[in-house]
Protein backbone atom coordinates (compact mmCIF):
# COMPACT_ATOMS: atom_id res chain seq x y z
CA UNK A 1 0.00 0.00 0.00
CA UNK A 2 1.19 3.35 -0.89
CA UNK A 3 0.93 5.92 1.75
CA UNK A 4 1.76 9.71 1.71
CA UNK A 5 4.61 9.44 4.24
CA UNK A 6 4.77 13.16 4.29
CA UNK A 7 1.33 13.98 5.04
CA UNK A 8 1.41 11.74 7.68
CA UNK A 9 4.96 12.76 9.41
CA UNK A 10 3.90 16.26 8.95
CA UNK A 11 0.59 15.38 11.02
CA UNK A 12 1.68 15.72 14.62
CA UNK A 13 -1.24 14.06 15.83
CA UNK A 14 -0.79 11.06 13.58
CA UNK A 15 0.22 7.79 14.97
CA UNK A 16 1.13 6.44 11.45
CA UNK A 17 3.29 9.43 10.86
CA UNK A 18 5.02 8.33 14.51
CA UNK A 19 5.40 4.77 13.71
CA UNK A 20 6.41 5.23 9.63
CA UNK A 21 9.16 8.17 11.23
CA UNK A 22 10.47 5.86 13.94
CA UNK A 23 10.90 3.14 11.93
CA UNK A 24 12.77 5.03 9.11
CA UNK A 25 15.28 6.28 11.84
CA UNK A 26 15.68 3.04 13.13
CA UNK A 27 16.15 1.26 10.07
CA UNK A 28 17.98 3.86 8.54
CA UNK A 29 20.07 5.61 11.60
CA UNK A 30 22.75 6.46 8.13
CA UNK A 31 20.96 9.73 6.58
CA UNK A 32 22.17 8.80 3.14
CA UNK A 33 20.26 5.90 3.25
CA UNK A 34 17.14 7.85 4.19
CA UNK A 35 17.92 10.26 1.80
CA UNK A 36 18.00 7.39 -0.79
CA UNK A 37 14.67 6.09 0.57
CA UNK A 38 13.08 9.65 0.44
CA UNK A 39 13.91 10.53 -3.10
CA UNK A 40 12.99 6.76 -4.38
CA UNK A 41 9.13 7.68 -2.87
CA UNK A 42 9.38 11.09 -4.35
CA UNK A 43 6.48 12.58 -6.21
CA UNK A 44 5.97 14.37 -8.91
CA UNK A 45 4.08 16.62 -6.15
CA UNK A 46 7.34 16.84 -4.36
CA UNK A 47 5.51 14.37 -1.54
CA UNK A 48 7.40 11.28 -0.72
CA UNK A 49 5.24 8.11 -1.00
CA UNK A 50 6.69 4.59 0.80
CA UNK A 51 4.98 1.12 -0.21
CA UNK A 52 4.47 0.40 3.65
CA UNK A 53 2.95 -3.42 3.98
CA UNK A 54 2.19 -4.90 7.27
CA UNK A 55 0.93 -8.57 6.84
CA UNK A 56 0.10 -10.89 9.90
CA UNK A 57 0.02 -14.52 9.17
CA UNK A 58 -0.52 -14.03 5.46
CA UNK A 59 -2.82 -11.58 5.18
CA UNK A 60 -2.13 -8.15 4.53
CA UNK A 61 -3.42 -5.49 7.15
CA UNK A 62 -4.40 -1.81 5.75
CA UNK A 63 -1.53 0.13 7.73
CA UNK A 64 -3.53 3.30 7.76
CA UNK A 65 -7.03 2.38 8.87
CA UNK A 66 -5.19 0.21 11.55
CA UNK A 67 -3.23 2.83 13.08
CA UNK A 68 -6.33 5.21 13.00
CA UNK A 69 -8.69 2.87 14.98
CA UNK A 70 -5.71 2.37 17.30
CA UNK A 71 -5.53 5.84 17.77
CA UNK A 72 -9.11 6.50 18.12
CA UNK A 73 -9.40 3.54 20.59
CA UNK A 74 -6.46 4.52 22.86
CA UNK A 75 -7.85 8.35 22.28
CA UNK A 76 -11.23 7.06 23.82
CA UNK A 77 -9.80 4.72 26.62
CA UNK A 78 -7.59 7.70 27.91
CA UNK A 79 -11.34 10.24 27.75
CA UNK A 80 -13.00 7.65 29.57
CA UNK A 81 -10.00 7.28 32.47
CA UNK A 82 -9.53 11.46 32.43
CA UNK A 83 -13.73 11.92 32.71
CA UNK A 84 -13.80 9.30 35.73
CA UNK A 85 -10.71 11.19 37.33
CA UNK A 86 -12.32 14.07 36.96
CA UNK A 87 -15.95 13.15 38.27
CA UNK A 88 -13.68 11.34 41.18
CA UNK A 89 -11.85 14.94 41.97
CA UNK A 90 -15.39 16.78 42.00
CA UNK A 91 -17.05 14.15 44.21
CA UNK A 92 -13.90 15.36 46.25
CA UNK A 93 -14.62 18.58 46.39
CA UNK A 94 -18.53 18.32 46.89
CA UNK A 95 -17.45 16.29 49.92
CA UNK A 96 -14.74 18.87 51.26
CA UNK A 97 -17.31 21.81 50.99
CA UNK A 98 -20.26 19.83 52.68
CA UNK A 99 -17.58 18.99 55.72
CA UNK A 100 -16.94 22.25 55.54
CA UNK A 101 -20.24 23.33 55.29
CA UNK A 102 -21.14 21.54 58.82
CA UNK A 103 -18.09 22.59 60.59
CA UNK A 104 -19.53 26.73 60.31
CA UNK A 105 -23.01 26.53 60.59
CA UNK A 106 -22.34 26.12 64.32
CA UNK A 107 -20.44 29.72 64.33
CA UNK A 108 -22.78 31.00 61.76
CA UNK A 109 -25.57 30.62 63.98
CA UNK A 110 -23.49 32.36 66.85
CA UNK A 111 -22.36 34.97 64.89
CA UNK A 112 -25.94 35.70 63.38
CA UNK A 113 -27.06 35.53 67.09
CA UNK A 114 -24.91 37.94 68.55
CA UNK A 115 -25.86 40.17 65.51
CA UNK A 116 -29.47 40.06 66.82
CA UNK A 117 -28.75 40.55 70.42
CA UNK A 118 -26.46 43.24 69.31
CA UNK A 119 -29.39 44.57 67.24
CA UNK A 120 -32.10 44.97 70.17
CA UNK A 121 -29.63 46.31 72.57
Amino acid sequence: MKVNASKEIQNNESLAGWIILHGLTEALPNRDDFDQVAEKGRGVDDQIRLDIKLNIGGIDIDFLALCKDWQNQVESMIQKEAEILIANKFSDITDIMYDLEERLKPEIKKRLEGWESDSTL
